[in-house]
């Protein structure tokens, strides 16, 4: 059968999108893994479906690489805000996921949207609701790859980060770190990872492996993420906007002292197509 998709980026973390409130997919999961190779099909780091939804403007779903569904994802919601928001000529709109109702405020020029605001929810630091498996302190905690110590912040952001805040990210072969934690038996739903260093009092840089999909140019909940573990290990004040550069550009992250988080960054339209989709 043929799929009608789009594919579109925000930081250079780049989703076919589908319009599945047009179009049936069956085994989305398996559409993710078969679409998503890059150089021998279209390429991306996943599969987003828009649905309808009974609570929300629309529903979103999530299929990283590998075929896993995600709970959510900061860079995908902006896109679909951005899709929804120029199709159907809305000023503010709400998306349903799997990590519960997100709000989000798309900003237009003329008719087309050049940014979108999201409130992501509340990081949230408790280990149950991350998870992971021990009940030890999960802020600035040690842990030890081969000889080299390092120190994580673990956080929920609607899907479990693992955060480790350095002081130099050259040298640090991230990709070969980032598949070691993500399958610690730790973190029982696996885990993202992020190892992020201070630049300046409002400024972050930042390096993302994601969870199904490995090495990615950015991360939006990522992004919640560091500046949420910076927050609480005092390295960056509460309600004030912070500037994340990732691999693929930058996004713009408020804490509260709350801990609700509101995410700011672009997102663009790449390409449609047709895709051949052999279901088996």
């Amino acid at each position: 059968m043929k799929i009608e998709f789009f594919k579109m980026q925000a930081a250079g973390n780049d989703y076919i999108y589908v319009d599945a409130r047009k179009t049936y997919v069956p085994h989305p999961e398996k559409l993710a893994k078969s679409a998503s190779i890059r150089r021998f099909s279209i390429g991306s780091d996943g599969l987003v479906l828009i649905l309808p939804s009974n609570a929300a403007d629309v529903k979103m779903r999530i299929f990283n690489a590998d075929g896993s569904e995600g709970e959510i994802c900061g860079n995908a919601l902006r896109c679909v805000g951005k899709y929804v928001a120029e199709t159907e000529n809305k000023k503010e709109l709400t998306v349903e996921t799997k990590a519960g109702i997100k709000k989000l405020t798309p900003r237009f020029k003329g008719a087309k949207v050049t940014s979108v605001t999201v409130r992501m929810g509340k990081a949230d630091f408790s280990p149950s609701s991350i998870p992971v498996l021990s009940d030890s302190a999960v802020i600035g905690r040690p842990y030890a790859i081969g000889e080299k110590t390092f120190f994580l912040t673990c956080v929920s952001i609607g899907n479990p980060h693992a955060v480790f805040i350095v002081d130099d990210l050259a040298g640090l072969d991230v990709e070969r770190l980032g598949r070691i934690v993500e399958n610690d038996v730790t973190f029982p739903m696996k885990t993202n990872v992020e190892f992020v260093r201070k630049t300046s009092a409002k400024s972050l840089r930042a390096r993302v492996w994601e969870r199904g999909s490995g090495m990615t140019l950015s991360c939006g909940s990522g992004a919640c993420a560091v500046v949420a573990a910076c927050a609480v290990n005092g390295l960056i004040a509460y309600d004030t906007p912070v500037v994340v550069t990732l691999d693929g550009g930058e996004m713009t992250v408020t804490v509260g002292k709350d801990l609700s988080l509101k995410l700011t960054g672009d997102c663009r339209f790449v390409y449609k197509g047709e895709y051949d989709y052999a279901e088996v």
